[in-house]
Formats: C-alpha cells, structure tokens, sequence
C-alpha cells in the first residue's frame, strides 16, 4: 500500500524555486544536486528538476 506520494515539478531557475518555497515554510534538503532540488516541509517533500 502506497503511503507516500512525492511530486517531482518542472523549475527554470533554482535559487528562484528555493527563495519562493521559502516563503511558505519550506527547508532544502541537505543534500544538493545539480540541477535538482528537494523541499521539505514537515511531512510533505516536493521535488523538482
């Protein structure tokens, strides 16, 4: 049974996704990849590419 559903979205600029979910509560991942991102907020993660 699935209990997690992570939605993988399109960004154009990295920084800019970062500074606009920073805003609504959302924290970078630890780790960080080029050209991916991950946004954590308490139980929800978001991803983009």
């Amino acid at each position: 049974m699935m209990t997690t559903i992570i939605p993988k979205l399109p960004m154009r600029n990295k920084e800019n996704t970062k500074l606009f979910y920073a805003k609504l509560g959302f924290v970078t991942s630890e780790k960080d990849f080029h050209g991916y991102l991950m946004l954590k907020r308490n139980e929800l993660e978001i991803h983009f590419f």
